[in-house]
Order: structure tokens, then sequence, then C-alpha cells
């Protein structure tokens, strides 16, 4: 197969001891990377280094020998474990310069929360910055970020806390990058339900041998995730095509949502009382399709007599997963679907190998009632 090479432009450096410890996971990391991607810019490398200055300042040096751009997260705040922008000072060899509009900003937020004292003087090291840094305004917390140039390299440094960072890249960082990239990846992406990687990735990899691409898949059980990117735009047409000519015989599902978010969104708007009896996952889709705002039209009972406006739906099944049975082979789903005159039986067979079949199940299971509500006028 020709490929292109996907160059590597970006790395992303997490800092803190949360994440080192494995107390939280690093979804700023996560999002920051599929925004990215999804824009058409490439990603190298991840790193996740403590809160130690020293640590930084190594993540800092191996990201920088292999990228020309490097977004760090976290390390911002007024505490002495707060090291990234010293880290950062030492290894561009740039003096801390105190910018007085950050701190007037850090003062202005204690008087907008009604914060009667004055910040410490400790919250002073959030005005530092490195010489010549573009300060890059926070409107939802006390820590500024910056962009740096050094050495024909970029530099990005956010704060931590997920509703800082995430706008402040939104706003400020990913419009910057798009304006600078002179050529841009672009990512073409399926989501299929139920199939086995391997056997997906023969048919795709036989599709695309001749297109300078590189293809790439990720498991999200029940989910398989088919990824190509290509720099060549006038492909992408005849790409699709040849992709979804294979897919035709499986289910795709639309976007980054599961069957189950997909199947909540719609009960929100759907007209009709749904009842649902469920014999099968035992609480599991109920807590899956709840909240206040699917409450007044779902309800999970026992089918008896139900009105004439109201959808009812028996679900039955995974016998095997809840006799304790050893996973192995297939169990059956059985789903009954009753609206007015509009009656459906679904019998399904899925995998039973290994204790995740109920998710497994959830997602067919929200496929259907999905499929069937899309009937009803």
């Amino acid at each position: 197969m020709q490929t292109t090479t996907i160059k590597n432009h970006i790395g992303l450096l997490a800092t803190g001891n949360e994440l080192t410890e494995g107390d939280i996971l690093n979804t700023n990391g996560q999002i920051i990377a599929r925004q990215l991607t999804d824009a058409g810019l490439s990603i190298g490398m991840h790193a996740i280094v403590s809160d130690n200055e020293a640590d930084i300042v190594k993540g800092l040096n191996f990201l920088l020998a292999e990228h020309s751009i490097i977004i760090t997260i976290g390390g911002l705040g007024p505490t002495s474990d707060d090291r990234t922008r010293f880290a950062l000072s030492k290894v561009l060899n740039k003096t801390l310069i105190f910018d007085e509009t950050s701190w007037q900003n850090i003062v202005k937020r204690y008087q907008a929360l009604g914060i009667q004292v004055q910040p410490h003087p400790t919250n002073q090291q959030q005005a530092l910055f490195p010489e010549g840094a573009v300060i890059i305004p926070n409107h939802n917390g006390t820590a500024a970020g910056c962009q740096v140039t050094h050495h024909n390299k970029l530099i990005y440094m956010l704060p931590g806390p997920p509703n800082e960072c995430l706008t402040m890249f939104k706003e400020a960082v990913l419009p910057n990058l798009l304006k600078l990239q002179n050529t841009t990846v672009k990512k073409l992406k399926w989501r299929l339900l139920g199939v086995i990687e391997s056997d997906i990735a023969a048919k795709v990899e036989e599709a695309v041998k001749n297109y300078p691409v590189v293809t790439g898949y990720r498991v999200d059980y029940p989910y398989l995730e088919v990824k190509i990117y290509t720099e060549n735009p006038a492909l992408i047409v005849a790409i699709q095509s040849k992709i979804n000519a294979i897919f035709t015989e499986y289910t795709m599902i639309a976007a980054d949502q599961s069957a189950c978010e997909l199947l909540k969104e719609a009960i929100i708007n759907f007209p009709h009382t749904i009842v649902i009896e469920d014999q099968a996952t035992h609480g599991q889709l109920q807590a899956q399709l709840s909240s206040p705002l699917t409450y007044q039209k779902l309800a999970f009972e026992k089918i008896n007599a139900t009105p004439q406006t109201t959808v009812a739906i028996l679900i039955a099944g995974l016998t095997e997963f809840w006799q304790g049975q050893t996973p192995q082979g297939h169990t059956k789903l059985n789903l009954q679907l009753n609206y007015q005159t509009l009656q459906e039986t679904i019998n399904l067979t899925i995998p039973f190998r290994n204790p995740l079949v109920v998710k497994y199940a959830l997602e067919y299971i929200a496929r259907e009632i999905l499929n069937f509500l899309t009937k009803i006028a």
C-alpha cells in the first residue's frame, strides 16, 4: 500500500501529580487531540509528567525535539506545586516578566466574585510569563495562558481546569493554529456496531491500497471506529465511495455518540409516552436513558393495558449472562415493540464472549428502539 507520512506537528504535555498517580484522567488532552485532528491538524506524542519542575523540563525538551508545536496543560495556579511557567522559562532560557494587565484581571475577578480580601501575594506568580509571550486571557479563572515562539517552534501554555483550558483552546489556540498551518490532513471516520476489527481492517486495507492514505482503527466496545487520513482532498469522494460500499452490510452509527445517547436525545422530543418492560438488562437501560428531560416521557414498569398514545416495548434475553454461565458463544435478545397498529418483533443473536455483553446489548436495544420510534409520526 502506498502511504503518505502524516507528520507529528503537535505534541501535548499534561502536568500534575493527580494525573501521574491516576487520580484523574487526562480528559483535556483527549478532547484537544480530537478537536485538532477533526480540524485536519496532526498530533504526534502525548506526555504526562508530575508537578516536579525537573520532570516538566524533561517533558518539554523531549517533545520539542520531535514537534514544531507544543501545548502544555496545567501547572499555572498560585501554589508552590504549579511549576509549568518556571520550567518553560528554563527550557527557553527566557526571563519571566510580570504582566500588570494579567494581575489586574486577577484582582477584578476576585471583586466580581464578591471576595472581600485582595488576592494573596502568591497569586502574583500567575502574572509571570516568559519574555516576549503573547498573553491568552482566561475568562473563567485567574490563570491566563500564553503563546511563545522559540527557534521557529510554537509553545502554548494553558491551565488545567477543563472549563478554563478547553475554552481558551477553542477560542484562541485552535483558530491560530488553523491560520498557521500550510497543509492540513483530512480525517474520514466511520463507526460500526458489532464487528470484528481484523475482518474490517482487511477489507479497508484492500480497498485503499492504491491511495496515499494512512488508516487507523479504534475499538470502543461494542463499536469499531475506522479512520482514514489523507493530505489530498481530491481523493475524499473516491475514498468515501469505496468504504461506504464495503460498510453497507454493517450497522453504522452516526457522529461520535452511542446508540443509547442518540435514543436519549430522540426521547426528549418524542411526542408520546414510552413504557418499557425490561427483562434483559435489569435496570441498566433505565440508567442509560433516564434524565430530568426524559423523565416525563419514559416509564420502566410491567406492561399492562396501555393508552393508544403509548409506545409499549418488552425486552427479554441475556439469559446465559444472568444465570452466571461462562462467557462463550452467543446469547439472544428479543424485543416486542408496539404502537397502535404498528407492531414489530425483533430477535437478535449477539456475541457472549465476555462480561461486557450487557453493554453490547444496550447498544443493540437502543438502536432497534430508535429505528422503531422513527417510524411513528
